[in-house]
């Protein structure tokens, strides 16, 4: 620990002083020349004041504490404080008690502060709050230090605007602002602030920033402006003035700063800026746009023995050369910047500024990328980068990565077309080079790439070439582009190179033509990839399968789509595509697979209203030896009916074609009369909504079904025959969910249509009654029921040319079966008769017709393809079970189920039938 020279002398002034019974109660003023050192003792604890008129001269200490402890009060000074020994000493430590001082409301100059020791001395724990404030007037002038704290402290920091200077200092023997195991808050150098001598930080803790809008200056004798030493941390020193020495800014033997910024000069005779020793660190050294760090004799900056610079981010200019050290460190040049040479580095990336010649970090197999220009490169593996940038040679990288897309936020907006990469030398490479950002279009081919201009010779041989589509267009066989020129000798193996490229559909070869290299389309091919994940996934065979497969091949046809369509941009997006699983998912998605539930959700409907009236004849007949009327039956008076229905038909996968859920309500209103005492007949009219839902497209149908229908039914003495003949007219409404990857902007694309059907039906029903001795009834039955389906041509909106015209074959259905149906009739008490009726069927459809829809995408003369859907099954059976109820009274009900199941198929019917008989 230092101590003044003149601490024991005044030390026994003290004591001699506070013996007396003399104090002072109010506060010092001082307006008079060559008044005596003062001291402040404490009792009553007064400002000091010296007035522009006024001066304290001493011989010892200009002003000094005589007392340990709080001292209630400020000094300001407007004059002069002239002495021998130290300006302003305040020491801390009592022999006594070991209590401290600590000086309330600060220091104010704007005088002169002169002093052949330390103009300011603060130590042994003193303590001055509210800060050192240097006006614009003020001088603080020590020939042993301008401000020296050693084991102290200042809260509100210290502001300078005047003058802070030592002239006198022999290189390394001290600094004019000197902090040693002590803390401070913010040292602020304000614009028409100079600090000379420099700044030292030793063993400390600055708890703000250091801010310097005006000059800070080593001593003339030479030394750093700005050190830091030892444990001392510090966030950020800020420099918008001038900061000036051998070097600048010094950080060493252990010390910390997180952030180094420069928005003014940073100027060193030997470094700008020095990291010196194990343990001492720069975080970010950031200099700004307009900014300038020097160039010394030993470059600008530097990491030396064991010293640590983590990054570099340069908008302005760096002189001189930069060494990252052995621990290496990052370096970031923006436009315009400009920096020296580079060494050490582990990542260099300079957008568009110049950088001198770079040498990687042994170390580091880092990236380094360049988009302006930049010397010679040494790497030591690793990934060079560019896009447009020159530079020297390249050596010693892996992989070589061009670059030609604009919209990358580190190519500069404007770069499109061909983008030049130029390296002035030779180049000998042998690993990867890779070509990103490769567009094409139908019209004029490849219209975006890299190429990379080699002023010298280009030995390539053994370089894999990897091209990056990045889903740019739509690329044909025949398409190529030039990637390397040289303008020497062109070395490769036998005039080409092996190629790989991220896309499943595109394949590229390399041709040698004389001093260039060229990637030409050998084919484009959506079917292999999409065939290799149907078999890998089980499903090569399937009729589902198969539908994808005409959907990837009708893809191979399209040869005029514009590049800026939706099928244009969706076939970019295809070729891009790096998985089989994502690239037949997408595809998938175009085949209009609602086709199956269009055809199975118009038949469930149907069935379930004949089915509705197929009831109504039987509540007409009276097939259980009794007369409906004269039983009391409403339901077996003709006359008008009203009755409602509900289908719910669940299709699983089958043959790899979706499945679907279709849900379907209707009702049904008939009126009817006898022909004959044993022939009748009627007409209804019903209406259905039918929704339906794939099940792994989600694709989405609703049906809207008008039928109606003529009926007629013979009943003999031991036989009964029911017909029914019907026509329906269904409307569609079809959203089909196109993969959200083949949109644009990564959105769900929904494919919307409207269209109309038409269909046909006939069914005959008859039966055989057989009344047993326990009131059973068991009835034979067979059917015959016909089907013709078909539906209008319709066109697909909203997508652009991405959506479909579409054609669907016309279905037939012929289906015939077997069946024996058990009723039970039971009157109670109250005359009311329940009838419980369950039947079983065995129904073969002898056409079994599978749905086939013809498309094409919109506006092109290719790309039709054929959907199928899965095979019928033609076999199937049927339950049913009805509860009928009626009594005396003019109304009754019934309310059945059917439930039909074939293979991958379940459909059932609810059905409620209101009778009224006016």
């Amino acid at each position: 620990m230092q101590h003044s020279p003149f601490k024991p002398r005044l030390l026994s002034v003290s004591i001699l002083l506070s013996a007396l019974p003399l104090s002072l109660s109010a506060d010092i003023i001082i307006s008079t020349p060559d008044e005596p050192g003062q001291i402040l003792d404490g009792v009553a604890a007064p400002n000091l004041t010296i007035n522009s008129t006024g001066s304290i001269n001493s011989s010892g200490n200009g002003v000094e504490n005589s007392v340990v402890g709080t001292l209630t009060g400020a000094i300001f000074n407007n004059g002069s404080i002239i002495a021998a020994g130290d300006g302003v000493y305040l020491s801390g430590t009592s022999s006594i008690d070991g209590a401290t001082t600590t000086l309330t409301a600060g220091v104010i100059n704007n005088g002169l502060i002169s002093a052949s020791g330390s103009a300011f001395r603060l130590e042994d724990g003193a303590r001055i709050e509210g800060g050192i404030s240097n006006g614009t007037a003020g001088t603080i002038d020590g020939l042993g230090g301008g401000i020296v704290l050693l084991d102290s402290s200042i809260s509100g920091g210290l502001v300078n605007s005047g003058v802070i200077t030592s002239s006198v200092f022999t290189p390394g023997s001290g600094y004019v602002i000197d902090i040693q195991q002590s803390s401070i808050e913010t040292v602020l150098n304000n614009a028409s602030g100079s600090i000379v001598g420099g700044f030292l930080l030793q063993d400390s803790v600055m708890s703000g920033d250091f801010i310097n809008d005006g000059s800070l200056t080593a001593a003339s004798s030479g030394g750093g402006a700005f050190v830091m030493r030892g444990s001392s941390t510090l966030t950020e020193v800020q420099n918008f003035g001038i900061i000036r020495g051998d070097t600048a800014v010094v950080v060493e033997a252990g010390a910390t700063l997180t952030t180094l910024t420069n928005r003014g000069l940073l100027d060193g005779s030997i470094a700008a800026v020095t990291v010196d020793g194990a343990g001492s660190s720069i975080d970010l050294i950031d200099n700004n746009i307009g900014s300038l760090i020097s160039a010394g004799s030993a470059g600008s900056i530097r990491a030396i023995n064991g010293g640590a610079i983590a990054a570099i981010e340069n908008s302005g200019v760096i002189d001189g050369s930069i060494d990252f050290g052995a621990a290496g460190g990052s370096f970031t040049n923006f436009f315009d910047a400009r920096v020296g040479d580079i060494n050490n580095a582990t990542q260099v990336r300079n957008i568009g500024g110049v950088v001198g010649d770079v040498v990687i970090n042994a170390d580091s197999q880092e990236t380094l990328s360049n988009y302006g220009t930049m010397g010679n490169v040494t790497m030591n593996g690793g990934a060079f980068v560019s896009g447009g940038g020159t530079s020297g040679t390249v050596q010693g990288a892996d992989l070589i990565a061009l670059l030609a897309d604009s919209s990358s936020s580190i190519i500069p907006e404007g770069i499109d077309g061909v983008v030049t990469t130029t390296i002035n030398g030779d180049l000998n490479f042998s690993g990867t080079l890779t070509l990103l950002h490769v567009v094409s279009t139908a019209e004029a081919g490849v219209v975006q790439n890299p190429l990379l201009r080699v002023t010298g010779n280009a030995d390539v041989t053994d370089t894999t070439v990897s091209i990056d589509l990045n889903g740019g267009g739509v690329f044909r066989t025949g398409d190529e582009f030039a990637f390397i020129s040289s303008g020497g000798n062109l070395t490769t193996n036998d005039g080409s190179l092996a190629v790989q490229d991220d896309s499943l559909v595109v394949d590229f070869v390399i041709e040698q033509r004389g001093r260039q290299l060229y990637a030409v389309v050998a084919g484009s091919d959506f079917s292999s990839p999409v065939d290799s994940a149907l078999e890998n996934a089980g499903l090569d065979g399937t009729i589902g399968a198969n539908n994808i497969s005409n959907v990837s091949n009708a893809l191979n046809e399209l040869d005029d789509v514009d590049n800026d369509s939706e099928l244009g941009q969706a076939l970019g997006t295809l070729q891009g595509v790096e998985s089989e699983e994502e690239l037949t998912r997408a595809i998938a998605s175009l085949d209009p697979d609602t086709v199956e539930g269009s055809k199975v959700g118009v038949l469930a409907a149907d069935l379930a209203a004949a089915s509705t009236i197929g009831n109504r004849m039987l509540a007409l007949r009276d097939e259980y030896g009794m007369s409906g009327a004269v039983a009391g039956d409403p339901m077996a008076v003709y006359g008008f009916w009203v009755q409602a229905y509900d289908n719910d038909t669940d299709q699983d996968i089958r043959d790899a074609v979706d499945g679907f859920d279709a849900y379907t309500y209707g009702i049904a209103i008939g009126m009817d009369m006898p022909l004959s005492e044993r022939t009748s007949m009627g007409v209804a009219f019903s209406y259905a909504d039918t929704d339906v839902e794939g099940k792994v497209e989600s694709n989405d149908m609703v049906i809207d079904s008008y039928r109606v229908a003529l009926y007629g039914s013979y009943n003999a003495d031991d036989y009964y025959f029911d017909s029914q003949f019907a026509y329906a007219r269904n409307e569609y409404d079809i959203d089909r969910l196109i993969d959200p990857v083949l949109s644009s902007d990564g959105s769900e694309l929904i494919a919307n249509s409207s269209h109309e059907g038409h269909q046909f039906s006939v069914r005959l029903r008859g039966g055989y009654p057989i009344a047993t001795e326990g009131n059973w009834f068991i009835t034979p039955k067979v059917e015959l029921d016909y089907t013709y389906l078909s539906e209008d041509d319709y066109r697909e909106k909203d997508v652009g040319n991405l959506g479909l015209t579409v054609a669907t074959q016309d279905v037939e259905v012929l289906i015939a079966g077997v069946g024996i149906k058990f009723a039970y009739p039971i009157t109670t008490e109250n005359e009311i008769t329940w009838v419980p009726e369950f039947g079983v069927d065995y129904l073969y459809d002898f056409v079994g017709d599978e749905v086939e829809v013809d498309s094409n995408f919109i506006g092109v003369s290719a790309g039709g393809f054929i959907t199928n859907g899965a095979s019928a099954e033609k076999e199937m059976y049927k339950a049913s079970f009805r509860m009928r109820a009626f009594g005396q009274e003019r109304f009754s009900f019934s309310a059945g189920v059917d439930y039909i199941e074939k293979d991958d198929y379940t459909s059932q019917s609810l059905i409620a039938t209101m009778r009224y008989d006016f």
